[in-house]
């Protein structure tokens, strides 16, 4: 063995030491203790897309549903339209009666999702627009489902529910959440839905996540995985998932791929039709229709799912 190897040994059994000492130490003779204090200020913004419901106008004082939706790494740079390739962006413009207010931002080249810029850009949008804050949902896919994850556990108190697609994200995230939250997180809706044969981002990303949550002591999380797929905006529309995990039962909808458990009240004929359209695209909308309203909370204000 090694003088170096006993080295690290000796370290890890003193760290474990410490750790299980009672009483809090005090000032040793070799170090000194000292504190930093400074001011830092930023700047943030964003280019979006936004999109309002065919009737907003002439709504009156009606508030509406609002989908947050962040896109992948290969939609970032200037031309914020390139926002509008997948997802509910796309949805939007083939069908322009969607029923919900549809916020879409750029990231920047070279950058990835901020969750203290999306938090501005989301209260900057409700303050200027009719949001109904017991409905607003929050989806992303690839880069963007990490997004999804990152902003979601920051914020549940924001959202009504989340549904990230094919990402990932910090698992110590649920361990270190601010006791406020607590509640709040643990009555979040969380849909996530992965590809197994997705060659980026792996399946066990997604799994790693979905487990946290459950033993944090989420109730309403389900994960929805489609055996076939490399990435789901690719997904075929005839495709269904192999396994829906939760309370919710795991036959589909084969016009979109989604578990019959999200599907709305309202009757198959009076639906939209959705099957050229991806699972990225309409998870957003499915979401709110098993997540579709929220109650007010004590204390924090939290929307929960009913």
């Amino acid at each position: 063995m090694t003088r170096n190897s006993l080295f690290v040994i000796a370290l890890l059994l003193g760290l474990a030491r410490a750790a299980t000492c009672a009483e809090d130490p005090g000032p040793d003779t070799v170090q000194t203790a000292k504190s930093f204090k400074t001011r830092i200020s930023r700047t943030v913004g964003a280019n979006y897309l936004l999109f309002l419901p065919k009737d907003y106008r002439t709504s009156g004082k009606k508030t509406w549903p609002l989908i947050f939706f962040l896109h992948g790494a290969g939609e970032r740079g200037t031309n914020v339209w390139k926002v509008s390739v997948h997802g509910p962006p796309r949805l939007v413009k083939q069908q322009p009666d969607f029923p919900f207010i549809v916020l879409s931002p750029q990231c920047p080249a070279g950058q990835r999702w901020d969750n203290e810029t999306l938090i501005a850009l989301l209260d900057d949008v409700m303050k200027k627009h009719r949001v109904d804050k017991r409905r607003v949902y929050l989806t992303g896919l690839s880069m963007g489902g990490y997004g999804t994850w990152s902003l979601g556990l920051a914020y549940p108190e924001r959202f009504a529910a989340i549904a990230p697609i094919c990402g990932g994200g910090d698992r110590i995230a649920t361990l270190l959440t601010d006791p406020k939250k607590a509640a709040a997180l643990k009555s979040l809706g969380v849909w996530a839905f992965h590809g197994k044969k997705d060659p980026v981002v792996n399946l066990e990303e997604s799994e790693r996540m979905i487990a946290a949550l459950r033993r944090f002591g989420c109730k309403e999380v389900e994960l929805t995985v489609y055996p076939e797929a490399n990435t789901i905006p690719g997904l075929k529309p005839t495709a269904t998932p192999s396994s829906t995990t939760g309370s919710c039962n795991t036959s589909a909808d084969r016009g979109a791929g989604i578990p019959a458990c999200a599907t709305s009240a309202q009757s198959s004929a009076s639906r939209p039709d959705r099957a050229r359209v991806s699972p990225a695209a309409t998870a957003s909308r499915r979401l709110a229709d098993r997540f579709p309203a929220a109650r007010r909370r004590g204390g924090l204000g939290r929307c929960r799912c009913r």
